[in-house]
């Protein structure tokens, strides 16, 4: 048996709507494990990356058509499901007997309602699949019961049928390496976001799974709440891989919080400096991880940048959240930051549980006081199977169309006594005042090491531009 592995296309403009030209087009991890295990379990097995080769739903059919299958399995999202359930029809209809497989966090959260509203997908796959798709193809091949593959929702007799519900997968270092080989060139196909000042492919990287945190904002379905992580070696193994065969030398990091398990952090920086490579990374991390030594070994290691979830500057707001971390603590873990050479980014969200224009101040007036070189603010989104989209009644109107569920577009959850005018007014005035400030301008400049990072700063300064000022009427009467 075979099988061809992709995602459905989502232009730059469909995921970052007028941001379009800074946004980043990277390659899916989730897409290299599933194949790495196919591959390895003797599976014939190919990705088809529509995002990166930039193939509408009728070209991408008819490519995986012609190649004959026996399986195609499809990741989506929320905000490409209905893509995704395009793609599924596209290929059935050129080829019935091609076996159409969906997994992915979408439809982990929502099984049961992405099935009946996309009827061309055969099969879901609920949580990791890893350990799902092996099994399924050897029942497949082998003509076994179906139902006693943990981990799916099937059609049975014009009904569905989830199956046990298949364990997270303890040690994840049973996993082959992703088979980044089967991608399209990753330095003619793939790019970081401007932000990182590298218009070049960097190396992506997720070392953990599972969030042990419980904002009401963040779906923890797939993943699950206990936190697993790849071993120190495991993650050396990946980076050598991808900077001795694949030309990488940047290393985006993108685990929840790459700080939370402090001896492999500290192995990790130890055998980067002592053995190499000579590598820049950057990752995320929650403000009450931080302390001066271990920042210090993170920067001698090649960090150049944290990320930290800032989300709002209304500490009523992340109590009501549950994020359990207070505005003291993220100024301080920026603040050590910046002090140990590490450049700092800030995320918050807009449009959040008892927002207002109040609180929206507050959050522009933290971004000015906090040791930020960059700050980007999103709508949040209420995803499905999160506490909140169960809660968004109680403060607020939520679209739960799949295809409104885009963080960088426009709100689709609309918190009571806004409006979505007045968020996206507002979001473009938080921008505007952190941006158009001396010694931010002043910071991304003394970056620039290169025509190639010029570059990619005047693509992310016109995006960002095109957003700001494409109605400037809106700032005769802003009153922050």
């Amino acid at each position: 048996m075979d099988i061809i592995f992709t995602r459905p296309l989502l232009t730059p403009e469909e995921m970052y709507g007028e941001l379009s030209r800074a946004g980043a087009s990277e390659p899916s991890l989730g897409l290299c494990y599933l194949a790495a295990v196919c591959r390895k379990n003797g599976y014939q097995t190919e990705i088809v990356d529509a995002i990166a080769l930039n193939l509408r739903n009728r070209e991408l059919a008819e490519k995986i058509a012609a190649k004959s299958p026996s399986l195609v399995g499809i990741s989506a999202v929320t905000i490409s499901a209905y893509n995704a359930g395009d793609l599924a029809k596209k290929i059935k209809k050129l080829n019935p007997n091609i076996i159409v497989i969906t997994g992915g966090v979408h439809i982990t959260a929502v099984p049961e309602e992405t099935m009946e509203k996309f009827p061309y997908f055969d099969i879901g796959v609920i949580g990791e699949g890893e350990e799902t798709i092996v099994e399924l193809l050897d029942a497949l091949k082998n003509n076994k019961n179906l139902e006693l593959v943990k981990g799916l929702i099937l059609r049975k007799n014009n009904s569905l049928k989830r199956t046990e519900k298949r364990p997270l997968i303890r040690n994840l270092d049973t996993l082959p390496l992703p088979a980044w080989d089967l991608l399209p060139d990753l330095h003619k196909y793939y790019g970081a976001p401007a932000w990182s000042l590298n218009q070049d492919a960097s190396g992506l990287l997720i070392t953990s799974r599972g969030c042990s945190n419980a904002c009401t904002y963040c779906d923890r379905g797939c993943f699950g709440e206990f936190v697993r992580a790849h071993s120190a070696d495991y993650v050396m193994r990946m980076i050598k891989d991808l900077y001795q065969n694949y030309g990488l030398r940047q290393f985006r990091i993108n685990d929840d919080n790459f700080l939370l398990f402090r001896p492999r952090l500290k192995e990790i920086c130890r055998r980067l400096t002592e053995e190499g490579p000579k590598i820049k990374w950057s990752c995320f991390a929650r403000a009450d991880n931080i302390d001066e030594k271990t920042l210090a070994l993170m920067k001698k290691a090649g960090c150049w940048q944290i990320s930290y979830g800032v989300e709002t500057g209304s500490q009523e707001i992340h109590n009501i959240e549950n994020k359990n971390l207070t505005l003291e603590q993220i100024e301080k873990a920026i603040r050590l930051t910046k002090k140990a050479g590490i450049r700092t980014i800030g995320f918050a969200m807009i449009g959040h549980p008892k927002e207002s224009i109040q609180t929206i101040k507050q959050t522009i007036n933290f971004s000015r006081i906090l040791a930020l070189d960059d700050f980007k603010i999103v709508y949040l989104v209420p995803y499905p199977s999160t506490p909140l989209y169960q809660q968004a009644e109680k403060y607020g109107v939520l679209n739960k169309d799949w295809r409104k569920m885009n963080a960088y577009i426009e709100p689709c959850f609309i918190p009571y006594g806004l409006t979505k005018e007045d968020l996206i007014k507002w979001r473009k005035i938080v921008y505007r005042k952190f941006y158009f400030r001396p010694k931010i301008v002043f910071s991304y400049l003394s970056q620039i090491r290169s025509p190639r990072q010029a570059a990619v700063l005047f693509r992310g300064f016109a995006s960002l531009s095109a957003l700001l000022f494409k109605n400037k009427n809106e700032y005769e009467k802003e009153t922050a």
